[in-house]
């Protein structure tokens, strides 16, 4: 009779079973590279948003995109995190590598704070040029090589035209806000920048909304563009209400203190109400009429006191 014996494990081992590595949601979306990676631990990531699963897997395809989504949707970091994964470190060829572009010197700024929190840990350099920084600095910040270039359209155009910038190199283009883009009139000038780049690089185009002129520029820009929107992120709420107040640039913070004012008291007045109403409700009766009168009264004063004389 043939016995068979269970193989003993070595020394030291344990019998159970191995347990794998949970991995992380946004490694499941594709992104792999230590920086990636790296960059969504130290921002303490742990869920990507709608607009962030939907749009990273087509970008490290290298598809090209067009993302509408509004603010606060995760939007710079779904165009940031594929574009840092498919870099991977810094180049010692020399050449921008990819280059992101802004309507405007504030954009720039905050895209550059976050694309700096990303990378503290990578070997990837950034350069943030913006119009009206001195010019000399801005060319000695180029001359570094680094990989991400991050600017507006007026100042990337001008360092084009004076030839101080290459983007033959470049793989990578995005235009975050491109809708405000072309409203501010800047389509000459992004048409410059366009053409400086190769005929082979991946376009993201991040868009509140698609006017004319932007349609246009992408059906001939991009390739094959995927389209990507989520419908519930357009619907706006039925008790969102909206008011334009036109006033002279030194009343714009008084008006606004006068209005966030305003709102506390309705805020206070409709509080002082519902606690008067579940007052009556735990009591089990209703409140005297001349009592009721008279918590009214001393709610009037109150507010009364609190807008002065």
């Amino acid at each position: 009779m043939a016995v068979f014996h269970e193989a003993s494990a070595p020394p030291g081992a344990s019998s159970a079973p191995k347990k794998s590595k949970k991995r992380n949601a946004f490694e499941t979306l594709g992104l792999s590279t230590p920086t990636s990676l790296a960059a969504i631990k130290g921002l303490g990531f742990s869920q990507p948003t709608p607009i962030q699963r939907r749009a990273i897997p087509l970008l490290l395809k290298g598809k090209d995109c067009i993302l509408m989504s509004r603010t606060g949707s995760g939007k710079t970091a779904c165009f940031l995190l594929p574009l840092l994964d498919l870099l991977g470190e810094h180049s010692s060829v020399v050449g921008v590598r990819a280059v992101l572009i802004a309507p405007t010197r504030e954009l720039v700024a905050q895209i550059h704070r976050v694309c700096s929190k990303l990378l503290h840990s990578s070997s990837l350099r950034v350069c943030c040029l913006l119009g009206g920084e001195n010019y000399s600095k801005q060319f000695l910040a180029l001359s570094r090589n680094p990989d991400v270039l991050l600017t507006t359209v007026g100042r990337g155009s001008q360092l084009i035209h004076d030839k101080v910038l290459s983007l033959s190199a470049a793989r990578f283009l995005v235009l975050d806000e491109a809708d405000r883009i072309f409203e501010l009139g800047w389509k000459e000038q992004l048409s410059m920048l366009f053409a400086a780049l190769p005929a082979s690089k991946q376009v993201v185009l991040v868009s509140a909304t698609l006017p004319g002129d932007l349609v246009n520029f992408a059906r001939l820009g991009l390739r094959d563009p995927e389209f990507v929107r989520l419908e519930k992120e357009c619907t706006l709420s039925d008790d969102l209400h909206m008011q334009f107040l036109f006033v002279r640039a030194a009343q714009k913070v008084p008006t606004l203190l006068f209005l966030l004012k305003q709102s506390i008291q309705v805020r206070r007045r409709t509080e002082d109400t519902t606690g008067d109403r579940r007052l009556e409700m735990q009591s089990g009766h209703r409140m005297h009429p001349s009592r009721r009168s008279e918590r009214e009264e001393q709610r009037k004063e109150k507010n009364s006191n609190e807008r002065g004389p």
